[in-house]
């Protein structure tokens, strides 16, 4: 059973401002967890989104996504859904300790990144994190080798989608949670 999970998805076009979506967890829950979710327009759109109506139970959430950038029309491109799922089990360590660092450029497809926490934690935590493009949307990255300690975290992020370097300067985005 899950009791962090975190993931990404393409979600299709509408012909209305908003739609209704269901997505599954790759692993179940033990009872409905929380979720948070964004979703990102994707390669040149302005275009802007919420998402609203969440409900998750233990093997998914429906949600609907709403354009909010121009209330009447839909979108004829593939937005990005960033979710988080966490067990209603696991808590946060420390909210203070959650949020976001610019990773910067890269010659190479991998970068291995240090992030200090603002307040020391008396174990190690679990950590979830993220990393999202800062100016070209359509380069995509992951988090691995997470490696945390009571002062914060080593990782090593990676671009997905070319076996390229980046000049531009993402953000790795990081939850923190009681490692118990």
């Amino acid at each position: 059973m899950a009791d962090i999970l975190r993931g990404v998805r393409t979600i299709v076009t509408s012909e209305t401002n908003q739609r209704k979506f269901r997505l599954e967890f790759p692993v179940p829950f033990t009872s409905a967890p929380q979720v948070l979710a964004e979703v990102i327009a994707i390669n040149d759109s302005f275009a802007t989104f919420a998402v609203n109506s969440i409900t998750p139970d233990d093997q998914g959430f429906n949600f609907i996504v709403k354009r909010t950038d121009k209330p009447t029309l839909g979108w004829d491109e593939y937005p990005v859904i960033n979710w988080q799922a966490t067990g209603n089990q696991v808590q946060p360590a420390s909210p203070i300790n959650a949020g976001f660092q610019k990773v910067g450029p890269s010659d190479t497809n991998s970068l291995s990144l240090r992030v200090s926490f603002l307040k020391p934690l008396s174990s190690a935590p679990k950590i979830v994190a993220w990393v999202r493009g800062a100016f070209i949307p359509q380069q995509t990255f992951s988090v691995s080798e997470i490696q945390p300690d009571a002062m914060g975290f080593s990782c090593k992020v990676i671009r997905t989608d070319a076996q390229a370097g980046w000049n531009q300067n993402p953000v790795l985005r990081y939850s923190v949670f009681d490692g118990k």
